[in-house]
């Protein structure tokens, strides 16, 4: 509930909900570090949040209700196995989430290499150049 440290702040629903709450990124891996535990907007805001558990909702699902100053109550519920039915986002989020992994660890230009052969993926033969632009260490 007050995580301290990245890998805290990883696996806090507080927290993570206090960042998506807040415009972050919750998909950026260099989010998660103690400079973003102890940002005071977001330590004032996940004290603000509750997290409980509903057997009557599926292992994927998630309900959202936020209460505004004004009265407002906005209420969500979102299964999260279902994929995002724009592609396009879709597509745009995995994107941006596989570079932000893949970058330190195969490089730049492999990374590119690899996301513009996963669009090309259906008229391919084979995965051979998918495997081998993963493979190439920095």
């Amino acid at each position: 509930p007050e995580p301290t440290t990245g890998l805290e702040v990883k696996f806090s629903h507080r927290h993570t909900a206090a960042m998506a709450l807040s415009g972050d990124q919750t998909s950026d891996p260099a989010l998660y570090d103690e400079k973003t535990a102890s940002r005071p907007d977001l330590v004032a805001l996940r004290g603000k949040v509750t997290v409980s558990g509903d057997d009557a909702i599926g292992p994927n699902e998630t309900q959202l209700t936020v209460h505004l100053s004004d009265g407002t109550v906005i209420r969500e519920q979102r299964d999260m196995a279902i994929p995002n039915s724009d592609l396009k986002d879709q597509w745009n989020k995995l994107e941006r989430k596989f570079r932000a992994l893949a970058t330190p660890l195969i490089g730049e230009a492999n990374t590119e290499r690899a996301i513009t052969i996963v669009a090309e993926l259906e008229q391919r033969d084979s995965i051979q150049d998918l495997l081998d632009a993963c493979a190439k260490r920095v």
